[in-house]
């Protein structure tokens, strides 16, 4: 169940730098195809969010592919958002358990075009991290329930900031990426982007390689945990 064996169109290439319209477009319909036939896995996606913590939210659209060639399972989530699929942003399904293990290798691909993840909510301000799962966490670890969240999906991703800025107008953002090499010059690029749209820019900072593994960790703690189940 929920699975593809076979598939009516071949996934387009994307070794190609640059690509037409046309390409982009046979891309998109690709990803629309293989979403539309992902049935509502209902409490198996829900728990893949509520199991580490976070906030389980319908309206994107999340569902579980799986791989039966490769046997792997995999959370899909349409991008930007489901009213305009552009793309799926495959992760796989692991138990919450395994996320904080450095030794796991987790998988994850694309299909369609690569894009920033979206989920509108208050315009004026916004929460950018590098994943899915980083801005969920972020919304708790920075008490931004309130906040349209952004993820890049890869920091090769941060100048598209730039063009999100023209459709949204937020008065603030709030950047969290990875405590790491490629995600300070990611932080670096989106920066620079706020600093020309005028956007105060906001850094938090956190205990970790990320926002996921800084909430789980704050989790773990025992008063903490407690007061997450009461």
């Amino acid at each position: 169940r929920g699975g593809i064996t076979q598939k009516k169109r071949m996934e387009p290439s994307i070794n190609r730098k640059e690509e037409s319209s046309a390409g982009k477009l046979e891309k998109a319909l690709y990803a629309r195809e293989v979403h539309a036939r992902l049935p509502d896995s209902g409490s198996t996606v829900k728990s893949y969010f509520t199991d580490r913590g976070l906030a389980y939210y319908p309206e994107i659209e999340a569902r579980l592919f799986v791989d039966f060639k490769h046997s792997a399972k995999y959370i899909t989530i349409p991008v930007p958002y489901p009213s305009d699929l552009r793309g799926l942003e495959l992760r796989e399904y692991f138990p919450a358990s395994m996320e904080m293990s450095a030794d796991f290798r987790k998988k994850r691909k694309c299909y369609g075009i690569k894009s920033l993840w979206v989920f509108k909510r208050n315009q004026r301000r916004l929460l950018i991290t590098e994943s899915v799962l980083d801005a969920l966490a972020g919304e708790n670890l920075f008490d931004l329930q309130d906040a349209t969240l952004v993820a890049l999906n890869g920091v090769g991703q941060a100048a598209e900031i730039e063009r999100l800025l023209k459709c949204v107008k937020p008065e603030e953002a709030f950047v969290a990426v990875d405590n790491d090499g490629p995600g300070r010059e990611a932080g670096r690029i989106i920066k620079a982007i706020l600093e020309r749209n005028r956007v105060r820019g906001i850094f938090p900072e956190f205990n970790g390689k990320d926002p996921l593994r800084a909430y789980l960790s704050r989790m773990t703690q025992p008063a903490l945990n407690e007061q997450y189940k009461n």
